[in-house]
């Protein structure tokens, strides 16, 4: 971004430019408050929509930022239209009490990131009106609060590393910032069974889900259902259904194939060739092609946003990605990326377990400066 670049992204995900050099300019003396060194107090609240998670341990005072604006335009309307999609793009953040991001880039090249909500009613200061058809301009003063008086670096780091069976592994992680970040992605390629992270405050972050088992199949004869619990007619082995595919024939037909994925908390899942595998009503589902299930090297991404959601996807070596099965565990909270060094500590679910780690954070800095 060049000197005084400046917009805000909106919870639609929406980034207006608020220096665009005709209809919206920043005014002097430009932004303040977002230069104050960060005030380490504890608030006595949090503002609506702001995850406690995020403040959990390190919990600063909020911050008010003021942004001047000069809106303008060819004429009235073109006016009262600029000012139209201004309001409108705030509007999403002020209806649903929502958060945005206000993004800053002072002339000496400083760029400010940082996570806003709208505090009360925008003012104007002074305005020019022509004529109908003439020059007119308003200075406008966009009011915000930062939820958190840090902001971060739009640069990633990341760190890797490799399960070990069910023993911890430490993962060192460098955060180059003064202020703690959080782990904005976690990958796993490989085999791994209800992963753990837990950072040196012991905050965890578990996802609770077994690899798949992929299987062969044909004879296809009543389509499954997700979910069902998949028998061996005469092994009386059993796997979960998660997904599957239908590769050729019709269940109509009664000679669909393809695959179904399943998971099974024993570690091991071995059918007979050309076993008959049922549903738990002992509908007869389909034929297990060669009786091997293949225990998949999969990938698990967990997109990680301090603002209080979470994406995680699965993607089977192979496939396409698809939901992820797992679910976050009810006492999951987010990672710290503490400032300096510092060991994550990874733990799979099963011998084993060997899949690669990869840890990806911003940096974060105190607002001084």
């Amino acid at each position: 971004m060049a000197a005084n670049d400046t917009s805000h992204v909106n919870s639609a995900l929406s980034e207006l430019d608020l220096n665009d050099g005709t209809t919206i300019k920043l005014a002097r003396p430009g932004p303040t408050g977002c230069w104050l060194p960060c005030a380490e107090v504890v608030r006595s609240g949090i503002p609506a929509k702001t995850p406690a998670a995020v403040f959990r341990a390190y919990n600063p005072t909020e911050r008010k930022i003021k942004v001047p604006l000069y809106i303008s335009g060819i004429s009235m309307s073109a006016l009262v239209t600029a000012l139209r999609s201004l309001s409108a793009h705030f509007a999403v953040d002020i209806r649903d009490d929502e958060v945005g991001t206000w993004k800053f880039t002072a002339a000496n090249g400083n760029e400010r990131l940082i996570k806003v909500a709208w505090d009360g009613e925008g003012t104007i200061d002074e305005w020019i009106f022509g004529r109908i058809t003439g020059y007119s301009r308003l200075k406008v003063i966009l009011p915000f609060i930062a939820l958190d008086p840090t902001f971060w670096i739009d640069s990633e780091e990341v760190d890797a590393g490799a399960f070990n069976g069910t023993a911890a592994v430490n993962v060192a992680v460098a955060n180059s910032g003064d202020r703690h970040g959080y782990l904005h992605e976690v990958t796993y390629t490989g085999m791994v069974h209800h992963p753990k992270v837990t950072d040196a405050d012991g905050r965890e972050f578990e996802i609770e889900a077994d690899m798949c088992y992929s299987l062969d199949y044909d004879g296809g004869e009543n389509e499954p259902t997700v979910g069902d619990t998949i028998k061996g007619l005469t092994t009386e082995e059993s796997g979960v259904l998660r997904a599957y595919t239908l590769t050729g024939g019709t269940w109509v037909g009664n000679d669909a194939a393809g695959v179904l994925y399943l998971v099974n908390s024993a570690g091991t899942l071995t059918y007979q060739e050309d076993e008959v595998l049922q549903n738990m009503t002992e509908s007869e589902v389909c034929g297990a092609a060669d009786g091997t299930a293949v225990d998949n090297e999969d990938v698990l991404k967990l997109e990680l946003d301090p603002t209080g959601t979470i994406q995680v996807t699965y993607t089977r070596t192979g496939g396409a990605a698809t939901s992820w099965w797992g679910y976050r565990s009810a006492d999951s909270q987010l990672v710290f990326a503490k400032y300096g060094t510092c060991n994550l500590i990874f733990t799979g679910g099963k011998a084993g377990d060997d899949a690669t780690i990869g840890v990806k954070h911003y940096p974060r800095y105190s607002a001084a400066g």
